[in-house]
């Protein structure tokens, strides 16, 4: 099961943050190398965000409040699908039916002068 965690540290100085910042890399790099912590990125400012890969929300859970622990943040989370498995669903679903009743969809521009 595949997780996007991002945190948003509460606002200490930084110079008061640095230890709870080497805690959370000395926690953090074994959850790389396990493969656990697929992606890492830190965020520009505070903050990272991280791909988990768990076998359970309960996993989950203990990563997180273990994260808490290093560096004190709110978290938002959102659960992630492997793009297999829609590519794999697409084609049962088949055409995506129009709602306008004339069976004509309007196309929506997202580029170029005639863009919405």
């Amino acid at each position: 099961m595949h997780f996007l965690v991002i945190s948003t540290p509460r606002a200490d100085k930084p110079s008061a943050a640095r230890e709870n910042q080497k805690a959370w890399w000395d926690w953090l790099d074994p959850l790389v190398k396990d493969g656990t912590a697929k992606h890492v990125y830190t965020k520009l400012g505070r903050g990272a965000v991280i791909i988990f890969d768990v076998d359970s929300h309960e996993t989950l859970h203990k990563l997180v409040n273990q994260w808490a622990e290093c560096v004190p943040a709110t978290f938002e989370v959102e659960a992630l699908l492997p793009k297999e498995h829609q590519e794999k669903i697409a084609p049962a679903w088949g055409p995506i039916p129009c709602i306008s009743g004339d069976g004509q969809c309007p196309v929506l521009l997202t580029s170029g002068p005639d863009a919405y």
